[in-house]
This record gives C-alpha cells, structure tokens and sequence, in this order.
C-alpha cells in the first residue's frame, strides 16, 4: 500500500507543480511589440512622425505602376488608345470590356491602400498634436486636409472606374 501511494505521489506531485507554476507566470512574454516595426503607442508623438505619415501617402500613390493605371483607366475605354499587334492581352480585355478580378491592369488593391494610410494619418495625427508641443494647430489641419485630398482623388479614380 505505501509503495502504491509512493507512486501516486511521484506521479502526481511533480504534475501539480509544474501545473502550478505553468498557471502562475509571469505574462508578460505574452505581450511581445514588433521588431520589424513600431505600434501605433510608440508613433505618432512628434510632428516629425506625422508628416513622415503624410509622405507615405503620397510615396504609396507612385508605387506598383498605379500612375500608369491611372491612365490607363481613364484612356483604355474611351478609344483615344488603339490598340496594335503588340498590344497585351491583359489591356486589350480592358479596351474590350472585359474587366475582371484577374487581371493585373483592374487590381484595385494599391488605391485600398493609399485609402488606409490616409485614414490612419487622419484619426492618428492629433495624438501627436498632444505630445509634442511645437506641432501647431494649423499645421494639424493642413496635413489632415493633405490626406483627405489624396483619399478623395483615390475614392475618385474608384468610383470613375
């Protein structure tokens, strides 16, 4: 009988310790901030941080040939471009009307994107305003108006589309 209760406790009495101390960690190694970038906590404290911000949207609107579709959906149906021998077959659909999810001239997904770099600067930057005390008023409002203007023009060539 003492042998049987020796190994219940061997079993057990290393299990509930380990269980113990598994459940009454620390939990802080849970919360881990990014190393490849920083949380919206750590940015948007200085003016500096926030026309970085406004850069990025217009930085975002040259990025992955979007001033070529630009053009290119405003021209490719309204027959001012005519199509040749050498014509790709992805622009030729367009100029057809055949527009569809697959092809690389009707990916919408960079203008979401300079939509949402946008929307950010615009919720985000008066934290910044609270923080750092040489970022005035004014220039607050221009930087915001900066990103509404370029949301716009982006919800723009969306809807024109």
């Amino acid at each position: 009988m003492k042998t049987m209760n020796h190994k219940i406790r061997a079993i057990v009495l290393p299990g509930f310790l380990m269980a113990v101390l598994l459940l009454s960690g620390c939990s802080d190694w849970l919360t881990v901030e990014p190393e490849d970038g920083v949380t919206k906590d750590n940015y948007w404290t200085t003016k500096e941080e926030v026309y970085s911000a406004l850069m990025g949207c217009y930085s975002a609107m040259i990025e992955d040939g979007m001033p070529e579709k630009m053009f290119l959906w405003g021209e490719l149906r309204g027959e001012t471009i005519m199509p040749t021998t050498n014509t790709p077959t992805n622009i030729q659909s367009v100029m057809d009307g055949d527009i569809v999810s697959t092809n690389s001239v009707t990916a919408w997904k960079q203008f979401y994107k300079v939509i949402n770099q946008c929307n950010t600067l615009i919720e985000y930057a008066s934290l910044a305003r609270k923080s750092d005390e040489s970022f005035t008023s004014d220039m607050l409002v221009q930087y915001q108006a900066e990103a509404v203007a370029i949301r716009s023009l982006m919800y723009f060539y969306l809807v024109r589309t």
